[in-house]
């Protein structure tokens, strides 16, 4: 088609050039009639003439060449166009002979394939058709068979059901005339007794009628009454009787108190009520679980690590145990807390692998240093406490320096950091020192210090890793070094500072008078407690560094409840105790609790052969916060021997000055004086009755805690010793 249409094209200019040649001839004819129709001109214009002659027959050569050579150039182009079309046609004619042997072959190819598929369908229904006739004809052997069985069974049965019948009917129609003859003979034999019983009973009754009528009366209304009492208790029981199920779930507690702890767990396994009911806290509140042997530790892990039937604690106590046969484990608190005792070190890791478990927020980890540990099961120990740490919001580390699990390598990694932990404590006791700081708990602190709201570091050679806590800590507690005013400063947040102190001196009471009078803990400190163990000498420089520095606490406004010991020696002073005493009491009007380390008998006794007839907290009863409701004294045998307090006796006026105020004052006395030896020697006096508890008492948790084990005295009970 391509080589017609080029055909076309190149034939298309053919007939142009053509015209162009006939219409030169025609011009060239009509100049030379021209010029022979003027003979008789001048001969000038004959040359002319002859000049325009030849140019018209040179013209005409030319055009004659031109139209040769056109004509050449078309004869060329048909030519190749001829050729163009041929090539086309034999192309094609090549297609379409592909074309017809490619459908030809196609067409084989399914015919034999249409042949192969009918022979192997007609092979497969042929085999289908036999496989069906086979089935059918064992089928129908089958049923011919069973229906063979079927219907000798059922003429056996027929049978046997026959002759059963026909021994049944012989044997009830002998009984039916046995009964008969019984029957009649019964009632022949009861026809003679009622006789004669009718005729006894008249006979009786004709006797006695006289002599029983003025008694039948009241027996009769007796045997109503009887018969009536015992219907009411018939019914009273039909009414209140019931099942086990019907019991209330405290009856069901207070029975399941009577069990041991083997017995409770199958009771939890009798149904979803008992279950509930099976992990009251009031069940478990002072559970034993002993384990002398590793068998039987390894047993209590399997029984506590239950997730049913085990109350479900929140802190975990882990002390390691002093000997081997002292392991085991303990519920207190009504079940809230757990206490464990392993004796072995792997034993102590499958307790921090199996029962921390998800309801455990506080792990409290305890170890003396008498456990034989190695340094891969130290690694296995914090290995464990890393993997369950996610779980926890508080931990607790209380060890020895002895222990492996200082000296370990193991190092807390950033991917490790659980979300919840916000409290840390850290104590290491025991003589000397490590000789580089421990990595296990430096790595601790470096990875969870910046999320810590609550932190206590005991050992002194880990203050240095203070500088990795967050400036957002409400609770803290450390040892007073040269270092913690710098760190102190930048936690503006604090509420609860611990201070822990040695017995150096001069530079402690420095230390605390620079904490002290740091801006953030003028303004913002809630309680402040000083555990110091300074020198009991009385000298001129620790008295005085004792009363500056309780003149730098009396300047934090906001405190509510402080804790001072080793400032006996101040206290005890008779010329600088009272005005030291009275500067910090009149300078914390907000104070609600206090604990001093004082002798009891300075406070609450007078010596009238030494001319001290008030106390000292008598004279300065006045100075007394409004808002202070508790007063803890902390005193030893010492300081009472040498402010000389034998023989002294209660002061009246100060017991009364004190019962008289306008908030109730409840003293609380942990180391009672030698002179009070009708006493115990720890005790609480009340400002009410003995039975009674105010306000104050429902909600001091160190109160809550000393009632349960201080005996108690009112202000009545000490005035009438």
């Amino acid at each position: 088609m391509l080589t017609r249409h080029r055909a076309k094209d190149e034939g298309a200019v053919l007939p142009s050039t053509f015209q162009e040649s006939q219409q030169s001839r025609v011009v060239s004819k009509r100049t030379s009639a021209r010029i022979a129709a003027l003979p008789t001109q001048r001969p000038l214009v004959r040359t002319e003439v002859q000049s325009a002659r030849q140019v018209m027959e040179r013209r005409s050569v030319t055009s004659a060449s031109r139209a040769a050579a056109s004509a050449q150039l078309a004869s060329k182009r048909r030519a190749a166009a001829s050729q163009r079309a041929s090539k086309s046609r034999t192309a094609a004619s090549a297609q379409r002979a592909s074309k017809s042997r490619t459908a030809a072959s196609a067409q084989r190819a399914s015919k034999s394939r249409t042949a192969a598929s009918a022979q192997r369908a007609s092979k497969s229904r042929t085999a289908a058709s036999a496989q069906r006739a086979s089935k059918s004809r064992t089928a129908a052997s089958a049923q011919l068979a069973s229906k063979s069985r079927t219907a000798a069974s059922a003429q056996r049965a027929s049978k046997s059901r026959t002759s059963a019948s026909a021994r049944r009917a012989s044997k009830s129609r002998a009984a039916a005339s046995t009964q008969q003859a019984l029957k009649d003979s019964a009632a022949a034999s009861a026809q003679r007794s009622s006789k004669r019983r009718a005729a006894a009973s008249a006979q009786r009754a004709s006797k006695s009628r006289a002599a029983a009528s003025a008694q039948r009366a009241p027996k009769s209304r007796t045997a109503a009454s009887a018969q009536r009492a015992l219907k009411g208790r018939a019914v009273r029981a039909a009414k209140f009787s019931t099942t086990i199920a019907a019991l209330s779930d405290q009856t069901l507690v207070d029975i399941f108190s009577y069990v041991d702890t083997d017995t409770l767990l199958e009771i939890s396994k009798v149904c979803r009520r008992w279950a509930e009911l099976s992990v009251s806290r009031s069940l478990w509140g002072s559970v034993l679980i002993p384990a002398a042997t590793d068998e039987d530790f390894i047993k209590m892990l399997r029984l506590l690590r239950r997730s049913r039937a085990i109350p479900p604690y929140t802190d975990l106590i882990i002390k390691t145990a002093v000997s081997p046969s002292l392991g085991g484990a303990a519920f207190t608190e009504k079940g809230s807390r757990l206490e464990v005792s392993p004796p072995t070190p792997l034993m102590l890791a499958m307790c921090l692998r199996e029962l921390v478990k998800p309801t455990v927020s506080r792990l409290v980890l305890t170890d003396y240093g008498r456990l034989l540990m190695t340094q891969l099961e130290a690694f296995h120990i914090w290995d464990a406490i890393a993997s369950k740490v996610s779980t926890l919001s508080s931990l607790e580390l209380n060890v020895h320096r002895s222990t492996r699990l200082l000296s370990t390598t193991y190092q807390w990694l950033e991917r490790q950091r659980g979300l919840r932990l916000s409290a840390l404590s850290v104590s290491v006791w025991g003589a000397g020192a490590l000789s580089t700081p421990s990595l296990p708990l430096q790595s601790l602190l470096r990875v969870f210090g910046p999320q810590l709201s609550t932190l206590y570091l005991r050992p002194e050679d880990h203050q240095s890793a203070l500088r990795w806590c967050s400036s957002f800590v409400t609770h803290f507690g450390a040892v007073l070094l040269p270092t913690l005013p710098n760190v102190l400063e930048r936690m503006y947040r604090l509420k609860h500072l611990f201070l822990y102190a040695s017995d150096s001196g001069g530079q402690e009471l420095e230390l605390l008078r620079q904490v002290v009078d740091l801006r953030n803990m003028q303004y913002s400190l809630l309680q402040l407690e000083v555990y110091a163990k300074f020198k009991e000498a009385e000298s001129a420089g620790t008295i005085a560094g004792s009363a500056e520095t309780l003149a730098a606490v009396s300047q934090c406004q906001c405190l509510r409840w402080l804790h001072l010991s080793g400032f006996g020696s101040l206290m005890a002073d008779p010329r600088r105790g009272q005005p030291a005493l009275a500067g910090l009491l009149s300078g914390l009007g907000s104070l609600k609790w206090i604990s001093l380390n004082l002798p009891p008998c300075i406070v609450l006794l007078g010596n009238p052969d030494s001319g001290r007839g008030s106390s000292l907290l008598g004279s300065v009863a006045d100075l007394l916060p409004e808002s202070l409701y508790l007063l803890m004294l902390d005193g030893n045998d010492h300081a009472c021997e040498r402010q000389g307090c034998v023989s002294a006796v209660f002061n009246p006026a100060s017991l009364r000055r004190l019962q008289g105020r306008a908030t109730p004052l409840h003293i609380q006395v942990t180391h009672r004086c030698p002179s009070m030896h009708q006493l115990p020697k720890q005790f609480i006096i009340l400002p009410h009755a003995k039975d009674a508890y105010c306000q104050d008492c429902r909600i001091c948790s160190r109160l809550v805690y000393s009632l349960k084990s201080f005996n108690t005295y009112s202000f009545e009970d000490l005035l009438s010793i």
